[in-house]
């Protein structure tokens, strides 16, 4: 299955590494915003209104990992970072392959 071609999510498409705490908190406004204005829903199920507990400057969990979709077309994207050893992280459009589970989209 390919990315869609939905004009609601088109700007969130890219992959963005994540390589400082700066645009980590970037990354969170920006899915806040988004959630907001209702382009994008909560899509992972262990806690929801998880984005709503992190603090946009931290302190952060050791690891963020949390799934959004498109609330126009249904695709799937991924935040997830490291925060404790600093390795960064990345947002990503996510695709399911047939008969698979999701797997990322790699980065250009």
């Amino acid at each position: 299955m390919e990315l869609s071609d939905c004009t609601s999510c088109a700007d969130l498409r890219e992959v963005v590494q994540i390589t400082s705490p700066g645009q980590l908190a970037q990354a969170i406004r920006v899915v806040r915003g988004h959630l907001a204005d209702g382009t994008l829903v909560e899509a992972s199920r262990d806690i929801p209104g998880y984005l709503g507990l992190l603090q946009e400057r931290g302190p952060w969990p050791d690891y963020i990992e949390h799934e959004f979709s498109c609330s126009c077309c249904g695709q799937r994207f991924r935040l997830v970072a490291e925060t404790y050893h600093g390795a960064g992280g990345r947002w990503e459009p996510v695709v399911e392959a047939r008969g698979t589970r999701s797997h990322v989209v790699p980065a250009a």
